[in-house]
């Protein structure tokens, strides 16, 4: 298997593969992939690209908390 690797093509897997290599993905990863880019994800490349993109998306979507700011992490707080 190589980046080009084309699963229905190359591998021979059917529709029902690809939508568990799919939830598979999103279990994997804790995000929901929507049905709209499913069509994008056929190759191995497609679907590297798309998790670095939709990883990168997450990461600088989740708040920033440091501890100092946050109660529970203050010492005189029991």
């Amino acid at each position: 298997i190589t980046l080009a690797t084309h699963f229905m093509n190359d591998l021979g897997l059917d529709s029902l593969d690809h939508i568990e290599i799919i939830v598979a993905l999103e279990n994997e990863f804790g995000f929901e992939i929507p049905d709209v880019d499913y069509d994008k994800l056929y190759t191995v490349k497609a679907v590297v690209d798309y998790l670095i993109k939709k990883m990168h998306v997450v990461e600088h979507s989740k708040p920033v908390v440091s501890s100092a700011s946050d109660p529970r992490y203050d010492e005189h707080h029991h």
